[in-house]
């Protein structure tokens, strides 16, 4: 079991839950490239919207998205997808008095579909 966020990262990477596990591969001249991140959530988002929960944000949790990701997906790793389904650019912006948090099978979907891409020629 892992006891921080530095050592649940290096038992994740190259993992089927490693968060470049969501970004698009591009094959330029060749050599292939990650797209952004914000890509994948931005194409999905009124998917991962309807697929969402509203939840009370607890005070232990202000502050500190990568604990609740830990609560809720079993992992730090996403944690950057409850920020972004919030709107806070900073950990200073996650002290909502609530909070709109993906399902799990959302996560699932997305890790899956995306993996999945064949990379674009171009």
């Amino acid at each position: 079991m892992t006891e921080n966020i530095y050592d649940e990262s290096l038992s994740r990477m190259n993992s089927y839950y490693d968060i470049t596990n969501f970004r698009y591969k591009y094959n330029i001249d060749g050599d292939i490239y990650d797209s952004p991140l914000i890509d994948v959530l931005n194409e999905n988002y009124e998917y991962i919207l309807m697929n969402s929960n509203r939840i009370e944000l607890e005070e232990k949790y202000k502050y500190k998205p990568y604990s609740l990701s830990k609560k809720l997906y079993g992992n730090y790793s996403f944690w950057f997808i409850i920020m972004y389904m919030n709107g806070c650019f900073a950990m200073e912006d996650f002290d909502l008095p609530s909070v709109i948090v993906p399902r799990r099978n959302v996560i699932t979907y997305l890790v899956r579909n995306q993996k999945s891409k064949e990379p674009i020629k171009v």
